[in-house]
């Protein structure tokens, strides 16, 4: 779950960028929960996949797939159903929420404290988790377009053989009546 902590201004600005598209923003403002106006698309597109609709969630790689995804590099992933997700996302982001704006009654003593983290501790650790998160997620699509392309240029070197062999040999067949006829010329120069 990415929790980001932003102001009015700019959580308007990147709620209508690409990287925010799907994500639910919350005011907290006033200390309830709410959503923003943004806009969002009708459909979520796949990172890898421009032209293609994310269609389920890869619980292995933690991210939306779209169909060719799932023919390529997720085969044996377990996958849930987007709803699923979207309903965990904001439970999550809405318990934070609480968790946030919430006043502890009492101070802790020092045996507690040494064992809770501070709100900013929490936030530091989420965004290192999430820099890994697009750390593990740009190391995948390097694999992906990786191995795309070392398959399409196997199946390049592969019909350019083929063709080459297909010209050699359309050569060969156009040559061998001029050869025969170029062998009946030198005999019969020969014979002269």
């Amino acid at each position: 779950t990415s929790v980001l902590f932003l102001c009015q201004q700019h959580a308007g600005k990147h709620s209508n960028t690409r990287l925010f598209s799907g994500h639910v923003v919350v005011d907290l403002a006033d200390g309830v929960a709410k959503p923003l106006k943004t806009e969002q698309p009708s459909s979520l597109r796949c990172m890898f996949h421009d032209h293609q609709n994310v269609v389920t969630y890869c619980v292995t790689c933690e991210h939306g797939v779209c169909a060719q995804c799932l023919a390529t590099g997720h085969k044996l992933h377990p996958f849930i159903p987007l709803s699923d997700v979207a309903n965990q996302k904001r439970a999550s982001v809405q318990e934070t929420a609480k968790s946030t704006l919430m006043i502890q009654p009492s101070t802790p003593t020092r045996p507690e404290q040494e064992n809770k983290q501070s709100p900013v501790g929490e936030l530091l650790q989420d965004v290192s988790e999430e820099m890994k998160l697009i750390d593990q997620e740009s190391q995948a699509a390097s694999s992906l377009v990786t191995g795309t392309v070392e398959q399409l240029h196997s199946m390049l070197k592969s019909k350019m053989e083929k063709l080459l062999d297909k010209i050699d040999r359309m050569r060969w067949s156009q040559l061998e009546p001029y050869e025969a006829r170029q062998q009946r010329l030198l005999s019969l120069q020969e014979k002269h």
